[in-house]
């Protein structure tokens, strides 16, 4: 069990993700101050995801090893990075704070091929009529 422990302290990837998680709810917050919507049960709630995130790929991180799984734990775990590198960037932006012109494009360009593309959720929005 002392093994797994040791496994989950020493990836990097998760290292940074946690990183990135406590950089979005400092931005999050600033944000909801900022616009005077600082909200305890958004907050909650928020705080409550992150949680729900961290606890989820540090199991995966532990057991994918044993799996020979090790790859797929880590791109999990850059999935979340990205996720929340784009909640950090948009929050940044609603701040006002100056967000280079590239970086704005490129999210913008990343989330139109997402909504046109097949992704799973329009696939199953389109599946069901919705």
């Amino acid at each position: 069990m002392e093994l797994l422990f040791l496994t989950l302290m020493d990836n990097p990837y998760l290292k940074f993700l946690i990183i990135v998680i406590v950089l979005d709810i400092i931005a999050g917050t600033t944000r909801a101050i900022i616009q005077k919507r600082l909200n305890s049960s958004i907050g909650t709630v928020g705080l409550l995801k992150h949680m729900l995130v961290l606890i989820t790929i540090s199991i995966l991180t532990m057991f994918a090893p044993l799996f020979e799984l090790g790859v797929v734990a880590n791109t999990f775990i850059g999935f979340y990075i990205f996720q929340y590198g784009l909640s950090i960037v948009e929050n940044w932006e609603a701040i006002g704070l100056p967000v280079p012109g590239w970086v704005k494009q490129h999210i913008k360009n990343k989330k139109r091929e997402y909504d046109e593309n097949d992704n799973p959720i329009n696939q199953y929005m389109r599946k069901d009529g919705m």
